[in-house]
């Protein structure tokens, strides 16, 4: 039975908690807590999968507390439901919680929130490789476009849209953005795969707030790159992958979500590189003797990077057909190809990104037919206005 902590210094609070959630006794084994401290105990003394936590509280806060959760019990789930707060206060917790729901919140929003997380959880099978992943508060950046994002952030009145053309090129600080987006720390959660609508709905104070804590982390092995990845190659990959997805049927209602899934696709390389780097390597060697990454990754991890960054990203609660495009990419079909979709556009996008940017195809043979040729043209004619 799954086991679930709920924590805030209010008895009332609790007791609406329990009740909302009565139809999951059968399922759930729920706790309740009235303070840090308290949580603390109950976590040393029993199993919890899964932590909600009030923001707000006398001694430890939330955010304290899930730091403590964070270092002493890497697999939990971290999730803060909370009032309005501080913006700086919601910040930090942002880099301790996966998801952030906001008071009042109804038993069937807190219900399908915990559900997702656990259904994700059960995707990543490897204990090792969740708790690596869950402790991430924040993606390792890329020095480059953070620098270049940090200078256009010191202007005092900076371009947005200028500003969320350089978060395109940073697909770390690209998912924060879009993670803070997706959440409720600045009103109703919405679906949100714009970086420009998102940028906007931050605001300059939350930018700046999350480039400076990009640039603080360090993360040394992918600031003078690493064997495997190298940043500004990585950047633009990433770049080139987004921007052909998204052209390939440009009055898509789903333009968005696919160029979004383009820039973030790959994130559980810089994961693997970052947190793991011992595996990383050892993965990279058979890689250059020309195995396919994410059979290898499956071999020795149990999950591939699309995998990982899909079980990430859907903790920190981006879109679900995101999530699942990037979940899914490394197992992209070309001979499977129907109507286009953003699961379908990424794979595209990134057989095409490998030939335009004269990348190898990791074995595979060059696609051919009509489709394809009409979905080279676009790629090419949008690439080519990119460069000029």
């Amino acid at each position: 039975m799954v086991s679930i902590l709920f924590v805030d210094d209010q008895p009332l609070v609790l007791d609406g908690i329990r009740r909302m959630l009565l139809a999951h006794r059968r399922t759930w084994s729920m706790r309740f807590a009235t303070s840090g401290d308290e949580a603390l105990q109950v976590c040393a003394n029993d199993h919890v999968d899964l932590i909600v936590t009030d923001m707000r509280m006398p001694e430890m806060d939330g955010a304290t507390l899930l730091e403590h959760i964070a270092h002493q019990y890497p697999d939990m789930i971290r999730v803060v439901l909370s009032g309005h707060s501080e913006l700086e206060a919601a910040l930090r917790a942002m880099n301790v919680a996966h998801q952030y729901l906001a008071k009042p919140c109804e038993g069937p929003a807190i219900a399908q929130t915990l559900k997702r997380a656990l259904v994700l959880r059960d995707r990543l099978p490897d204990t090792r490789v969740r708790r690596i992943v869950n402790r991430l508060g924040v993606l390792p950046s890329l020095p480059e476009a953070a620098a270049r994002l940090q200078r256009m952030l010191s202007d005092p009145t900076p371009n947005m849209t200028e500003v969320s053309g350089a978060l395109a090129r940073e697909p770390a600080i690209a998912s924060k953005v879009l993670q803070l987006a997706n959440s409720a720390f600045f009103g109703p959660a919405q679906h949100v795969a714009s970086l420009h609508v998102a940028a906007s709905l931050l605001g300059l104070s939350a930018l700046r707030h999350l480039v400076t804590s990009a640039q603080k982390l360090e993360l040394p092995p992918l600031a003078g790159g690493v064997r495997g990845i190298h940043p500004v190659a990585f950047e633009r990959h990433c770049a080139t992958v987004a921007n052909i997805a998204a052209s390939l049927v440009p009055d898509a209602p789903w333009r968005d979500d696919a160029y979004a899934a383009g820039l973030l696709h790959d994130v559980g390389v810089l994961v693997l590189a970052s947190r793991m780097p011992v595996e990383f390597a050892a993965i990279q060697l058979r890689v250059e003797a020309g195995e396919p990454r994410s059979r290898v990754e499956r071999e020795l991890l149990g999950a591939d990077h699309g995998e990982i960054a899909g079980y990430l990203l859907g903790l920190w609660g981006l879109p679900d057909n995101i999530v699942g495009a990037i979940a899914a990419h490394t197992s992209f079909r070309e001979d499977q190809v129907g109507t286009l979709d953003v699961n379908s556009a990424l794979g595209v996008a990134s057989v095409l990104a490998r030939e335009w940017l004269d990348e190898p195809l990791c074995g595979r043979a060059r696609p051919e037919g009509p489709n394809w040729d009409e979905w080279r043209e676009r790629a090419r004619s949008v690439l080519a206005q990119e460069a000029a």
